[in-house]
């Protein structure tokens, strides 16, 4: 399938505050300015995974580079997200997604410098041997968000997910299409990442 295109358990964890108590979801412009705000290329990186992928934030830091690219370095067609690095259900493990590169997210990895003397994609810069935490995407991203003027917009690691969710709906693209994409075993959990908005829901009474 191609694709184009949270939480306060830590005191350093960006809050979700909207009113359903779920991560904002952005705007074009406000996606525009957090990706120009980051300035590393490998947190810029991270976050155009997410949003370009629909991914959750734990399975893109946990990318190896061979998920990404190939032996000889040139970016893979498709990005793999093992199932073992996604989030599972009723402890079994998470369902494999491969997805097709938007070309933007290609331009960007083919402008990236793998790294050298670790598997991972984003290796932690204390200890190579590790994954760059989570902890640390979250205060790139407060960071980003900050200089951008966004700090207090309730924006969360989640919000690129929910963004390219409500994105795909908006678009016209079918709940099934949708959930194929993102890999939820559940429609009805993949509906609470829709956003609507009460102009939508204003279009909608006048058809009746």
């Amino acid at each position: 399938m191609t694709l184009y295109w949270t939480f306060q358990q830590h005191k350093n964890f960006m809050p979700k505050v909207n009113r359903s108590g779920q991560a904002k979801v952005l705007s074009k412009v406000e996606m525009s300015k957090i990706m120009r705000s980051f300035q590393s290329p490998s947190h810029k990186l991270i976050f155009a995974i997410c949003r370009y992928t629909a991914e959750r934030i734990s399975a893109v830091l946990k990318l190896e580079t061979l998920d990404v690219f190939d032996v000889k370095g040139k970016v893979r067609p498709v990005i793999t997200f093992k199932g073992a690095n996604r989030k599972g259900y009723k402890n079994k493990p998470g369902k494999t997604r491969q997805i097709h590169l938007h070309p933007a997210l290609k331009e960007l990895l083919e402008a990236y410098e793998i790294p050298v003397g670790s598997k991972w994609l984003f290796p932690s810069r204390d200890n190579p041997l590790n994954h760059l935490a989570r902890q640390s995407a979250d205060e790139a991203l407060r960071r980003a968000c900050s200089h951008a003027g966004l700090g207090d917009a309730g924006i969360s690691t989640h919000s690129f997910r929910r963004t390219a969710i409500t994105e795909l709906d908006k678009s016209g693209v079918s709940i099934r299409v949708i959930q194929e994409v993102t890999g939820h075993r559940n429609i009805g959990q993949l509906k609470t990442y829709i956003e609507v908005s009460e102009a939508q829901v204003t279009e909608a009474i006048k058809l009746l």
